[in-house]
């Protein structure tokens, strides 16, 4: 994983650190929050919306490019891709009991 890969993921995945007495250095602040009040289901359910509108972002983008960059998107695409089945698959084990029975 690159070194830009790994921070965003400290960034936005590590809890803060409180702010260092010594230095009197702060973590950064998060610009975006999610709501309190944003339930499980909303909150997977904009996750749906962010990670299709992602894939298809790589899909268009990888038209078009040289052999190595069409593979490093085709890889981005499959990485949003596993993002997104992970979050169906919350959703169906979630929420299945609310979902009428089809037939």
């Amino acid at each position: 994983m690159s070194d830009a890969a790994q921070r965003a993921l400290d960034y936005y995945l590590s809890e803060p650190a409180p702010e260092s007495a010594e230095t009197g250095e702060r973590p950064p602040r998060k610009i975006f929050l999610v709501g309190a009040d944003v339930g499980t289901e909303e909150a997977l359910a904009n996750a749906t919306e962010i990670l299709s509108s992602a894939s298809e972002t790589a899909y268009r983008c990888a038209d078009g490019q040289d052999s190595i960059h069409y593979r490093l998107t085709m890889g981005l695409a499959q990485l949003i891709e596993n993002a997104q089945a992970l979050v169906d698959s919350v959703l169906d084990r979630q929420f299945a009991a609310d979902k009428p029975a089809s037939l």
